[in-house]
């Protein structure tokens, strides 16, 4: 048999959104009908829904998956040893903490004519920390062990140092659907399959997996997972020294419930002078635009997979604001819309040390987002029952452009002793908090 490795989890990622370091995937008989799903794929519609698929990933070779006539097909036009393609479920997460199921229909009639070849389409889960702890569960054919082919369903636990691995044996089938249920209470992930989807589902159970140190009767492993972590689920295709042209390995009907939808990232945020790199692909190679609202941002460097800028003005008020991308020639280039966008930030102060002092003291002001340019310094009191400002002489003004980290020195001025309101003042808005004017001696 064969095993699968090989997943680079930084391939999860489509677009990716950057301020500085922060980033802006027993033989039980059970029946049942079509259920209810959380989310799924009928692939009706020929092309990769990107709201609930990432980009395929590559694992090995030169295969691909596409939607094509109604469904996923796997094809490989140039065979080697190992070819296999993923595609991530992005829509929703699996919980370690509570059930879930999901299934596939599938077709295989791929043709083998020499020895150990083998061919497989199936679905998988893989854990949030190694791609090397994985469940993987297909319809295949294989050669191993000589022609004619076995053709049934194959189901697989990995470990980074080990796999187990069982299937039906042969079963003659070239169509059939494979189902994975996870239970939370005993941490096992159990497989089953239909050989005659067409009827209504009539799950036969063939393998059962423990992910949490026991309970699986085909293998077990402990993945360290917590009860907050959640798996991360793939549709793929494989196969070896095998030539597959269209329609003869492919998935349909993909469903899963139990899912949970991802909570949205929080957005990269920023002010005046943070500086933001946007990984992704096909961005070309000519300088474009790239805009924060209607904001237009300076462009630093360009290129196909990465482009840097500076924020040199910003939407405002503070607030989130999506990031447009335009590459060149804007006419053939489509925009695009980069999601959760941008967080335009006022200034904030943590600390003020020290936080009272007589006239003529330094002080320092420790915060985020002041901005780059230097703004302005005061303390705001009531006189006769009006609003007055005394503005303070900035010895030091600095904001770390790649994390919004901030200092700022001030001279305590001339005022009587008593209790003012500091405000700290960019273009983008206003921070304040209290501080003390002491008598002087």
């Amino acid at each position: 048999m064969r095993r699968h490795i090989g997943i680079m989890f930084g391939h999860w990622l489509g677009l990716v959104l950057m301020a500085g370091s922060l980033i802006f995937f027993g033989q039980a008989v059970l029946s049942t009908n079509r259920a209810f799903a959380t989310g799924g794929d009928n692939f009706d519609d020929n092309s990769r829904d990107v709201t609930k698929w990432g980009d395929d990933i590559i694992v090995h070779g030169k295969c691909a998956l596409n939607e094509v006539n109604g469904r996923l097909e796997y094809t490989c036009q140039s065979a080697s040893n190992w070819d296999e393609v993923h595609r991530p479920w992005t829509l929703t997460e699996l919980p370690y903490n509570a059930d879930w199921e999901m299934q596939i229909d599938i077709t295989n009639e791929t043709q083998l004519t020499m020895n150990d070849q083998w061919t497989g389409f199936g679905i998988g889960i893989i854990s949030p920390y190694t791609y090397e702890n994985a469940i993987y569960a297909d319809l295949y054919a294989s050669t191993y062990g000589g022609l004619p082919a076995i053709k049934g369903f194959w189901a697989e636990l990995d470990t980074p140092s080990d796999y187990f691995g069982t299937g039906t044996g042969s079963l003659g089938v070239t169509v059939g659907a494979i189902r994975l249920l996870f239970n939370s209470a005993t941490k096992v992930v159990s497989v089953y399959y239909d050989s005659d989807p067409s009827n209504g589902y009539q799950w036969i159970q063939y393998a059962s997996f423990g992910v949490g140190g026991s309970g699986g009767y085909d293998g077990t492993a402990n993945w360290g997972l917590a009860e907050t972590d959640k798996f991360l689920p793939f549709i793929y295709g494989y196969s070896e020294i095998t030539n597959i042209a269209s329609g003869q390995l492919y998935g349909d009907n993909f469903q899963e419930t139990g899912g949970v939808v991802p909570p949205p990232p929080d957005p990269p945020e920023g002010t005046i002078g943070t500086e933001i790199t946007i990984n992704g692909s096909s961005f070309g190679t000519k300088k474009g635009k790239a805009l924060i609202g209607s904001v237009a941002a300076k462009v630093l460097t360009w290129a196909d997979g990465t482009i840097t800028c500076m924020v040199t003005k910003v939407p405002l008020p503070a607030g989130v604001y999506a990031v447009t991308i335009s590459p060149q020639p804007y006419k053939t280039h489509p925009r695009l819309i980069l999601n959760p966008g941008f967080a335009v930030k006022n200034p904030e102060i943590v600390l003020v040390s020290p936080d009272n002092g007589i006239p003529d003291t330094e002080v320092t002001i420790t915060g985020n987002f002041v901005s780059t340019k230097k703004g302005k310094v005061y303390l705001e009191y009531l006189d006769k029952g009006q609003t007055k400002k005394k503005n303070c002489k900035v010895t030091y003004w600095y904001m770390n452009p790649t994390n919004g980290a901030s200092e700022i020195r001030f001279i305590v001025p001339k005022l009587n002793s008593g209790d003012y309101t500091l405000k700290v003042t960019n273009k983008v808005g206003t921070a304040q908090t209290t501080f003390t004017v002491d008598p002087s001696p």
